[in-house]
């Protein structure tokens, strides 16, 4: 892994951890995942109100979990 790589996944550790830790102490219940797959489990299993998703995942596109989950769900989600 060169530097860069570390520095961002280091970044995309920093914000996961300032969502959830913000999120949490305003009340809200996070399931924090790692790939699309799992996020389309968890959503499907789930029902959230608000999914936040971030486009450069390890096994699906961001746009193709988009996509995919509307096919069946119509829940908010931001995505970057």
């Amino acid at each position: 892994m060169g530097k860069s790589s570390r520095d961002d996944h280091r970044l995309i550790t920093q914000i996961r951890r300032f969502l959830r830790v913000a999120l949490t102490s305003h009340g809200y219940v996070v399931k924090d995942v790692g790939t699309g797959q799992e996020g389309l489990d968890e959503i499907a299993m789930f029902a959230p109100d608000l999914v936040i998703l971030d486009l450069g995942l390890p096994d699906l596109d961001g746009l193709e979990v988009v996509r995919l989950l509307r096919e069946w769900s119509n829940v908010p989600a931001y995505h970057d």
